[in-house]
């Protein structure tokens, strides 16, 4: 089974190195399905790792929904982090 840790930090590191090689044409297509293929695989076992806390106890329960939701939180700040580094990389070359 993968850590929480890897589970956090490699979607985060997949998006950053894919903000800095986003370029014109298709680099930037690249490196966006990279991002999306990093966030799937990171949220299947994440949401597997839920769902076994969850078959446990309801505190266990608790406990891993509300990191999860944090691991959330995370991925969706380096997720615009992208998104703005798209936009202003598109206005740039226009």
């Amino acid at each position: 089974m993968i850590s929480l840790a890897s589970v956090t930090v490699l979607p985060c590191v997949a998006i950053f190195i894919s903000a800095l090689i986003i370029r014109r044409g298709g680099w930037t297509w690249m490196s966006l399905i990279l991002t999306v293929l990093s966030l799937s695989i990171a949220m299947v076992y994440l949401r597997q790792g839920v769902a076994q806390s969850c078959q446990i106890d309801e505190s266990e329960c608790l406990g891993a929904t509300a990191t999860s939701y944090l691991v959330l939180t995370l991925w969706s700040v380096f997720t615009i982090g992208l998104l703005v580094r798209l936009v202003v990389v598109h206005r740039a070359i226009r």
